[in-house]
């Protein structure tokens, strides 16, 4: 059975043309940075400059998504030391609140959605973790919050001189997490609940 496949442009940019029409706000989406502000470039968002470093920035839709199956597709580029600290991480979430405030999955309290957190959890590479929360759970306070992670692999994505390509899917067979176009993890018992009517 085929199924129809389509852009949701109220939750999407950068596919047709240039990111932003005026090069200072892309329609349908907010983006702060936490002591600078993120660059708007013609053919991709930077997040956290160069230097300093510890700089956090965020961008998410201002649209909830209506579907009960759906698939996001991310690129990112990551450069810098090989043992740098910094992570990315990508929200499916309820409340847009862990992302206005810049929250991270160890200093959210609670939450309903899913984070995929990239960095170099336990001096790896790289690591892909896909994160739930049905908003009963404080992460900030629990005593070992990796343990929480529901899926992973590994991704060494720092300074590949290419952009990465990050897909979360679902569908009827349940939630997939790809990274260029290979399985990173999948589970058929996660469905993300769609938060309006769907």
């Amino acid at each position: 059975m085929a199924a129809a496949q389509f852009t949701i442009e109220a939750l999407s940019f950068g596919h047709l043309e240039d990111l932003s029409p005026n090069g200072q706000n892309i329609p349908g989406w907010s983006l702060a940075g936490e002591g600078h502000n993120p660059y708007i470039m013609s053919d991709r968002i930077v997040l956290t400059p160069p230097t300093p470093g510890n700089k956090r920035g965020g961008i998410w839709t201002e649209h909830p998504i209506t579907y009960a199956e759906w698939e996001v597709v991310t690129e990112f580029r990551a450069s810098g030391p090989e043992r740098g600290s910094g992570n990315m991480q990508l929200w499916f979430s309820r409340d847009t609140a862990p992302m206005t405030a810049f929250r991270s999955v160890y200093t959210v309290d609670k939450f309903d959605g899913l984070v995929l957190q990239i960095d170099q959890y336990g001096g790896s590479g790289g690591k892909i973790r896909g994160f739930l929360n049905d908003g009963t759970t404080g992460y900030r306070n629990h005593h070992a919050v990796d343990s929480l992670a529901f899926g992973h692999c590994d991704y060494a994505y720092r300074n590949l001189g290419r952009m990465s390509k990050i897909t979360l899917k679902q569908d009827h067979g349940g939630f997939q997490v790809f990274v260029d176009d290979k399985t990173c993890f999948s589970s058929s018992d996660v469905r993300l609940e769609c938060w309006s009517t769907c």
